[in-house]
């Protein structure tokens, strides 16, 4: 009867002066279930494989380039090593973000038991979408059991919903990108997480002179400078304001949606503050930051254009530049010395000699 004996790579084979088969097995470098190293990939070592001395095949493999995990993996023979305690770490660590946990034992990758406490945030998982939540327990549901929270967002929707259920998908605790996904929400919406009080929260902003606001009172949107709120503590007064489509209104009150709302939701992005600013524009005016006032739009040389400033001497009155964006051009421009013309600059030095009379 013919018999086949499985050898490892490198094992010998000879006979001796009798005629014995004598085999001298070599010990394999690496065991079933060894967390080795391989060029970019960290491999679960499962056995030898091919006809060269090195080649193995592996249960599951983690490849460092794409940061993905695979099942299984056949390599050639090339220079391979037991993993170091930093990379084993890493592997457990994203196999434990993908809800996985190695079962040494069994040899197969088994759900993460994650059980959630109250407040967490978390990854939700099911066969319809992935979501992040804020877990506040649980409720049974007919013969299963509930997750209830306190918002969850859709990762793909971007969907919001607050104080509900849904089944228990929940895999593990999220990301601090997918954490910051659910607070960018939040704060769209005008609400925000508070950790302490395991509430939703109105987000409670409060404008300063001169900043640049976004305002919705859920009947109108704005791109305000913010100047003061009055005594009734339901609306406030604006240096100006604009719409989203960039009408501009000069400084008026604006009433706030409830006596306790601000509606001044945040500070404007750079996108509206932009808005503003070309709508301004449009008038010829622009917003002085320093003095918190509007006022007539500077003209602003540009790159190596000649500008004229003032001189008070017995030479001149006025003298030209090129305008190279530096500290000394742009110190004359913040004190209004910077003149389109000679004629421009001359006057303004007059006015500087009266003053000093």
């Amino acid at each position: 009867m013919k018999q086949t004996i499985k050898l490892n790579p490198g094992s010998t084979v000879t006979l001796d002066q009798d005629n014995n088969l004598i085999i001298t097995e070599k010990e394999p470098k690496f065991k079933d279930g060894d967390i080795i190293t391989y060029e970019h990939y960290i491999v679960i070592y499962k056995e030898p494989w091919g006809t060269k001395q090195g080649g193995f095949k592996g249960y599951y493999t983690l490849d460092l380039k794409t940061v993905s995990i695979s099942k299984g993996g056949l390599f050639l023979e090339l220079p391979s090593r037991i993993s170091t305690e930093e990379e084993t770490k890493y592997f457990f660590d994203i196999l434990k973000a993908t809800g996985n946990v190695w079962n040494p034992i069994t040899k197969h990758l088994e759900p993460l038991k994650f059980t959630p406490k109250n407040g967490d945030i978390c990854y939700f998982c099911n066969s319809c979408t992935e979501c992040v939540l804020i877990y506040k327990g649980t409720h049974q549901f007919m013969k299963s059991i509930a997750v209830d929270y306190y918002a969850t967002l859709g990762l793909s929707t971007l969907d919001l919903y607050y104080d509900d259920w849904c089944d228990n998908k929940i895999v593990r605790l999220a990301t601090d990108l997918e954490k910051q996904k659910l607070f960018d929400a939040l704060e769209q919406a005008g609400k925000q997480w508070n950790p302490k009080t395991l509430r939703i929260e109105d987000l409670r902003f409060i404008p300063r002179n001169g900043e640049i606001c976004y305002f919705n009172n859920g009947a109108c949107e704005r791109i305000v400078i913010y100047y003061k709120s009055l005594s009734t503590a339901k609306s406030c007064t604006v240096y100006t304001a604009c719409d989203l489509k960039g009408y501009l209104s000069k400084g008026c009150i604006i009433e706030y949606y409830t006596p306790l709302d601000n509606a001044c939701r945040r500070l404007a992005n750079t996108a509206e503050r932009q808005i503003l600013f070309d709508a301004l524009g449009t008038k010829g005016k622009q917003w002085n930051i320093d003095l918190k006032c509007i006022e007539p739009l500077k003209w602003r040389p540009i790159m190596k254009e000649i500008y004229y400033y003032p001189l008070i001497n017995a030479n001149s009155l006025a003298d030209w530049h090129i305008w190279k964006n530096d500290e000394e051009d742009n110190r004359l421009l913040k004190r209004n010395l910077i003149f389109r013309s000679e004629e421009e600059a001359i006057k303004a030095s007059g006015k500087m000699l009266n003053v000093l009379k």
